[in-house]
């Protein structure tokens, strides 16, 4: 309701004139209203930045232009630790790295300390690993073709599993007594996270409806979804471009990335697909950008990756001046080729960051490793994990 106290005497020109001026007042008030709710309606509330990430694509960046520091750790390769990493996590001096069938854990000098593989049908296997975390005391991990959260100690023994009707992508251990889980999205689903008790998972709560209107292509399968930075909690995911902070129950964009300009407008996603490859299909087809599989933050600098003409691409965005930088392959040294970038990873209890590179790019033709500092590697078949601080 609108009050409007007239106490003096106008003309009838700019009587009509006021009112004109309060009508059109009246249709931006409802014009607003109409966006303010279609925006609310879209589940993205609050205040975000939007980054604007300007073309720049170089054919490769080097090592010391992303990274304060790095170390380079060869997986001591034996007819029991081959691995194709998949998920790497950095725990209490322990590396554990996970194939989606079987869970390695590596001392950070590369040695092969032991493997945890349960695949099977019994009480006390699973399926498949769907994604894993691990705290100070046990293993977790959710297999998703079973529907089952396992609980294994570090030393691998069996120690609880709980089946949930959940459609779970990613797990995450938010303190002691608390676990996150996030929707892989199904048609049953109503909210895409649920928080549950780590001891017995009792839903303690679920929050962020989930919008029917789309489909699996918002909630697949993610990677590494979560991300802490100053404390916060961030979470985000495949062929979406909001990066979000959980807290109290709630998720709520902190940044919205525009990349090129070429990010899908919201028409493309509310309209319904036969399936993920249709949609990557027709926004290859239109040029549109989308991310962000893979997410770091520093007080400098935010890293992530994103999809732009059917490939993948990471990107360096500085906070202080606005710049950015997008590559596929990166240098370590100025004496060897440069590499395939791989993926990054973020560890649980530290600012390290991963990133997996093939063992034999560390090598020439001949054999020999192309720089010194290369020599405490071996050419085994098995990857070469940088553990890297990002500046």
């Amino acid at each position: 309701m609108v009050l409007v106290i007239i106490n003096q005497k106008l003309p009838k020109r700019a009587f009509r004139q006021f009112f004109n001026n309060i009508e059109n007042r009246m249709r931006h008030f409802f014009i607003f209203l109409l966006v303010f709710i279609t925006g609310c309606s879209s589940n993205i509330s609050g205040e975000f930045e939007t980054i604007h990430i300007k073309k720049n694509i170089v054919d490769a960046i080097c090592i010391d232009d992303i990274f304060a520091e790095y170390t380079f750790v060869g997986l001591e390769a034996t007819d029991s630790s081959l691995v194709d990493p998949w998920k790497v996590v950095l725990k209490n001096d322990v590396i554990y790295v996970s194939d989606r069938g079987k869970l390695f854990q590596f001392a950070v000098n590369g040695d092969h300390l032991k493997t945890l593989d349960r695949r099977g049908r019994g009480p006390q296997e699973y399926l498949g690993i769907s994604d894993f975390t691990v705290s100070d005391k046990e293993i977790i991990i959710w297999d998703r073709n079973g529907r089952t959260l396992f609980r294994y100690s570090l030393d691998n023994k069996y120690i609880d599993s709980y089946k949930l009707d959940d459609y779970i992508s990613t797990i995450y251990i938010i303190d002691k007594n608390r676990i996150l889980l996030s929707s892989a999205y199904s048609r049953n689903d109503e909210y895409k996270f649920r928080i549950r008790d780590l001891e017995t998972m009792d839903l303690i709560t679920s929050f962020y409806p989930i919008e029917q209107a789309h489909t699996s292509y918002r909630h697949f399968i993610g990677e590494t979804n979560y991300y802490v930075h100053n404390n916060a909690l961030l979470f985000h995911e495949s062929m979406n471009n909001y990066v979000y902070k959980i807290k109290n129950q709630k998720l709520s964009p902190i940044y919205y990335i525009d990349m090129y300009g070429r990010n899908p407008p919201n028409e493309f996603w509310n309209r319904e697909y036969e399936d993920v490859r249709e949609v990557r299909k027709i926004a290859q087809e239109r040029g549109y950008c989308f991310g962000i599989p893979m997410y770091a933050e520093s007080d400098n600098q935010i890293l992530f990756s994103f999809e732009y003409e059917n490939k993948s691409m990471l990107c360096s965005y500085l906070k202080e001046t606005g710049e950015s930088i997008q590559w596929r392959k990166i240098i370590l040294f100025q004496n060897m080729p440069a590499v395939q970038s791989g993926w990054i990873g973020k560890s649980l209890d530290s600012k390290d960051h991963f990133l997996v590179l093939e063992s034999e790019d560390f090598f020439d033709d001949n054999g020999r490793p192309y720089v010194e500092e290369l020599s405490h590697l071996s050419n085994n078949g098995n990857p070469v994990i940088c553990i890297a601080k990002l500046k």
